[in-house]
């Protein structure tokens, strides 16, 4: 029997991690990993809580609002994963990761050890899981010793912070498992969920309160409950124009034919920016991206849809704030993505053809291997595949050779 991704990345299909978050408003510069972020990290003390479980060491604490948990098997190889957790709802408490222990256990059991941050802030927090989760890894350190080998280990929207370490900080790290991530970079991301919830708002008017950049922060919790039923009581009442509403290009899903499956691809597509895209803008100060000049096709009327849909106007400081936690390509280390064929949170084709661009502007094609699960949803990959994927990059990362797709 198949065991899904969800129960150990925290992501049920309904509820969502989040594919994209940052932070707090801080300079450009700020939300990079820089040596001065790595120096301050070391600096941190933290109270601790130590237990010792069968097989393997834990260790709580909190640093400055952010929760972390390490793992340190008793027989250790060595190596050490840096867990990044996707997004969670701007609306939720910050809480410790606790959702990722049974992923952290799992890699304890091949002697690895896991340090892993909640980020002290909620909805798009790149920035404060770059800190964050620097102060975890630093903490493994100190309590355990240093790593033979470290490896990143990003899921959705964690793989934003995967690939600003790999691209500016490659010394520290052997190499990156990728799991369902926006490697295209988070103003792809953002602007796609942007233009879902857009298109979503002209087909079906007045289902959901606000727009795709101004919708009331709610918890996860709250948009099952209250928004969930609306959606799919109005895919039901207009089943056509729903799958109208898929064939628009910007929309990047492709109805298979599978009622439930277009329920739940819609519910995934707006929500992210109905939980937090008026949390993305309060922390950038402004709109960070901008469909004014995008034409929409693939309607039955795009002449109409063109005329009607939303429109948003970027700001430059928000889309600058945005953009700076978008991928360069200058990598030395190897990232191997693993990703289903059909996700409508984060579109494998979208995403995979324009980071291989930049890749190839790069000369760095080779550095980037991209593993296809035929399977429907968003990080829905089972633990055999997961583990199967994180053994290749080890010896890749270890041995130079590339393993095969």
């Amino acid at each position: 029997m198949q065991t899904s991704t969800s129960r150990f990345c925290a992501m049920a299909l309904i509820t969502i991690g989040v594919a994209l978050q940052a932070a707090t408003p801080v300079s450009t510069q700020d939300q990079l990993p820089s040596s001065e972020i790595h120096s301050m990290a070391a600096t941190v003390s933290a109270q601790t809580t130590v237990t010792h479980r069968p097989g393997y060491t834990r260790v709580d604490g909190e640093v400055r609002g952010a929760f972390f948990i390490l793992v340190r098997p008793d027989a250790w190889n060595g190596d050490l994963v840096v867990l990044l957790r996707g997004g969670v709802s701007a609306g939720d408490p910050v809480s410790p990761p606790e959702p990722l222990v049974p992923l952290a256990e799992a890699l304890a059991t091949q002697g690895v050890g896991v340090a892993m941050s909640s980020y002290r802030s909620n909805g798009f927090a790149v920035a404060d899981g770059i800190i964050d989760s620097r102060i975890a890894e630093v903490q493994f350190t100190s309590q355990f010793g240093r790593p033979i080998d470290t490896f990143l280990w990003g899921i959705s929207m964690g793989t934003h912070i995967l690939q600003l370490y790999l691209e500016r900080q490659p010394s520290q790290y052997a190499g990156g498992l990728s799991v369902c991530g926006s490697l295209g970079g988070a103003t792809l991301a953002w602007t796609t969920f942007v233009h879902k919830r857009a298109i979503f708002d002209y087909f079906f008017p007045g289902v959901l309160p606000g727009d795709a950049l101004s919708t009331p922060t709610s918890t996860r919790s709250q948009f099952v409950a209250d928004y969930v039923p609306r959606i799919a009581g109005a895919i039901l009442a207009d089943l056509p124009r729903a799958i109208e509403m898929t064939g628009v290009e910007q929309f990047r899903y492709t109805f298979t034919g599978e009622v439930a499956e277009l329920i739940d691809a819609v519910v995934l597509s707006v929500a992210i920016a109905s939980l937090d895209g008026a949390d993305l803008v309060e922390k950038a100060h402004g709109i960070p991206v901008d469909t004014t000049t995008t034409v929409y096709s693939g309607s039955s009327d795009d002449a109409a849809l063109n005329a009607g849909i939303d429109r948003f106007t970027a700001d430059p400081n928000a889309a600058a704030y945005l953009g700076a936690t978008d991928p360069d390509g200058r990598l030395i280390r190897p990232i191997l993505e693993i990703h289903n064929r059909i996700d409508p949170l984060v579109p494998l084709e979208l995403h995979r053809e324009a980071y291989a661009a930049l890749l190839a502007q790069r000369g760095k094609s080779d550095l980037v291997l991209f593993r296809e699960v035929d399977r429907y949803g968003h990080c829905e990959v089972t633990p055999e595949e997961l583990f199967q994927a994180f053994g290749d990059l080890i010896l890749w990362s270890k041995t130079g050779v590339r393993p095969m797709p």
